[in-house]
């Protein structure tokens, strides 16, 4: 009733008997070469992805400014940036440099970053 009169075994007319443990081997070679291809391949192109953004963050984006004597962080903020809000850009100056208001000294130079 199930006879088919393809032969399961030669169905595209190969010969060759082949084990499971041949098979086995063959793609766990080929498994093996992909693998190590695709590491030495993508191994430099990741380190040179990872430098140039290490490159990107270290970059300061915007413009130095220089305390003077009687300057706080709301004078400065004021001054650089006139029409915004000075809570706004006292924050961004503050975090940017790492310092606090109180701790500004005359001709210590400031980050102001972009807004």
């Amino acid at each position: 009733m199930f006879e088919s009169g393809i032969d399961t075994e030669q169905a595209f007319g190969q010969d060759v008997d082949m084990s499971r443990t041949h098979v086995r081997r063959r793609r766990l070679t080929l498994t093996a070469a992909v693998t190590v291809l695709l590491a030495v391949l993508l191994g430099p192109v990741g380190h040179v992805l990872q430098a140039g953004a290490a490159v990107r963050r270290a970059e300061p984006v915007g413009s130095t400014v220089l305390v003077r004597p009687g300057d706080s962080l709301w004078t400065i903020a004021r001054r650089v940036e006139p029409g915004a809000d000075p809570r706004a850009v006292v924050a961004a100056i503050s975090e940017a440099n790492d310092v606090a208001a109180a701790g500004l000294v005359p001709g210590q130079r400031l980050l102001v970053p972009e807004p």
